[in-house]
This record gives C-alpha cells, sequence and structure tokens, in this order.
C-alpha cells in the first residue's frame, strides 16, 4: 500500500507540473512552434536506428548493473559519489551519440529536438517552478537535504539523465513521429515507447510483475504529460530541468518493498 501511495503522490505531483506550465502558457502566450521536415516519413524510419542502438545499450547497461550491485543500492542516493555520477554521465552521453551522429549527417540543427533560444525563459522558469511544487508534494523542500553532496551528486546525475531522455523522447523522437503521423498519434507512440524503453533499468530493480505493470503505466503517464508540455512550449529544457528534479524527489524516499525480495547486505 505504501508503494501505491508514493506512485500516487508521484502522479500528483506531475499532473501539478503540468498545469504550472499550463499557467506559464497562457500567461506569456507562448506560441507552439513545429518541427517541419521535407520528408517527414523517411525522417520517422530513420529514427529507428538510434532508438534501436540506444535501447540495446540499456539493455546491456543494466544488466550489468544487476550483477554488480544490489538493485535496492541503486536507487539510494547516500550511494551517489563523484565518480558514480561521472559514470553515470558518461552513460548518458554514449546514450545520446547514436542520435547525435544521425543529426550530423542529415544535417539538422538543434531546434529540429526543440532546443532553441524560442521559448526558452519561459521554459526554464516553468521548470524550476515545477520542481519546487514537485519538492513540496515529496516533503523534499528542506535545504539541508538538498545541500548535502549525496542529493547534490544525485541531482547532477540526474540533470544528465533527464535532458538525454528529453533528447531522445520529447526532442527527436517526438518531433519526427508529430511531422509524419500528427499529434495525438505521435503522442501516444511515444509515451509508449518512453514506458517500454525503461523495463532495463525496472528489471535490474528486481520489481514484481504487479509492480513492473504499475511502473509502466505511471511512466505512459510520465510520457503524455511530458508531451504536452513540448507541445505547448517548443522547448525541452526547463522539462528537463523539472524531469531531474521529479526523479531525485521520487527516487530518494523510494521503499524498497516493491521489490520481489528483501536485498541481502553483503560485505564488500
Amino acid at each position: 500500500m505504501k508503494y501505491l501511495s508514493e506512485q500516487n503522490t508521484e502522479i500528483v505531483a506531475l499532473v501539478a507540473g503540468g498545469a504550472v506550465f499550463y499557467v506559464i502558457v497562457r500567461i506569456e502566450n507562448l506560441k507552439p512552434l513545429p518541427v517541419i521536415f521535407q520528408a517527414p516519413n523517411t525522417e520517422a524510419v530513420i529514427a529507428l536506428l538510434p532508438l534501436l542502438i540506444m535501447l540495446v545499450f540499456a539493455v546491456l547497461i543494466f544488466r550489468r548493473e544487476k550483477s554488480l550491485h544490489n538493485p535496492a543500492e541503486q536507487q539510494n542516493p547516500s550511494t551517489y559519489t563523484f565518480s558514480k555520477t561521472s559514470l553515470q554521465l558518461l552513460s548518458s552521453g554514449l546514450v545520446l551519440l547514436p542520435f547525435a551522429i544521425t543529426m550530423i549527417i542529415r544535417k539538422q540543427g538543434l531546434a529540429t529536438i526543440y532546443l532553441s533560444p524560442y521559448n526558452l525563459s519561459a521554459s526554464i522558469v516553468g521548470g524550476c517552478i515545477a520542481g519546487v511544487v514537485a519538492c513540496a508534494f515529496f516533503g523534499r523542500l528542506s535545504l539541508r537535504f538538498w545541500l548535502t553532496p549525496s542529493t547534490f551528486f544525485m541531482l547532477i546525475a540526474q540533470l544528465g539523465v533527464s535532458f538525454c531522455e528529453e533528447v531522445i523522447f520529447r526532442g527527436y523522437l517526438l518531433s519526427r513521429f508529430s511531422a509524419w503521423l500528427g499529434i495525438l498519434e505521435a503522442g501516444l507512440i511515444t509515451a509508449g515507447i518512453f514506458a517500454l524503453a525503461h523495463i532495463p533499468q525496472r528489471l535490474s530493480m528486481g520489481l514484481s510483475v504487479r509492480s513492473l505493470v504499475i511502473e509502466l503505466g505511471t511512466l505512459f503517464l510520465w510520457g503524455l504529460i511530458f508531451n504536452w508540455i513540448v507541445w505547448q512550449t517548443s522547448n525541452i529544457a526547463g522539462l528537463a530541468i523539472f524531469h531531474a528534479i521529479l526523479n531525485t524527489t521520487e527516487l530518494s524516499p523510494r521503499n524498497h518493498a516493491l521489490m520481489k525480495s528483501p536485498p541481502s547486505i553483503e560485505a564488500s
């Protein structure tokens, strides 16, 4: 029941963050700036190649983590150090590499992944405010929590992870599928891909089948809300900030009872 309560808090924080962006959009009178491709169907098909490479890389990473580490340890903020954060940032960079190479070959700029000066300041302000709202829902407004080295390193790591995910799912994939299929279809497809892409990481945590289904449903909702934010702002910068803060607040108090069996304690 505690796990379900945490999931409910996460969903409420997500919706509240979306509401923050809605208010920002209305106050600033932001206008969407769709990305247009000469051959959107071709771009969507080409996008599947770096996506496949990324998924294979993710499977390999989390299989290795599961074999080397206790699953509970991976979600423990006290385990975040400079070295672990550096490795996580490096992994995020490697995941982005096939997408960056594809864009260079296709001669496409950062604007094609919703990363440009357009609505940038409003996006960042919205992301910061939405992050504070998420902290309030998770009871993480205390400076004592945020100023600890472990939390700082965790936040930096999550900024790398979140930026990586926003570039891939809301920047690269959503822009190309929206140009090809339309907003509704693209939103559902990319939200589904976003959820399914997390399966290797969730399996490395040792989740039960029931917990995995709940996690995937929540991640699908993440995708839908984040897609809507990008459609409204046409910028992923603030969304990456909100995503990182939400990850940090959601992961830090996580209940490890959701796993199949209690983790063992081993001396290193």
